[in-house]
């Protein structure tokens, strides 16, 4: 997952997507055969404001649409786990 969440992170990054303080958050990505992304899953274990998360989830949106993990298979699989996020 590590791969994914930092291919996220740079690219909130780059949409100038800031956190505020340090959040953690708990994924479970699932990912086609071919390693796009076939949804993506989280729940902030970290208040946040609502606008903030509504700024993260079009984000999100936009980036699992063109984002591959690299690594594809003849089955669908998913990767999960505790993920914190910062600036």
């Amino acid at each position: 997952m590590e791969k994914t969440v930092k291919g996220l992170a740079n690219f909130l990054k780059k949409n100038n997507f800031t956190w505020g303080k340090t959040t953690r958050c708990f994924n479970r990505i699932h990912f086609k055969s071919d390693g796009s992304i076939d949804y993506f899953l989280y729940m902030f274990n970290t208040a946040i404001d609502p606008e903030k998360e509504k700024q993260f989830d079009i984000l999100l949106n936009r980036f699992i649409q063109t984002y591959k993990f690299g690594i594809s298979g003849s089955v669908n699989f998913s990767q999960y786990g505790p993920v914190i996020y910062n600036d």
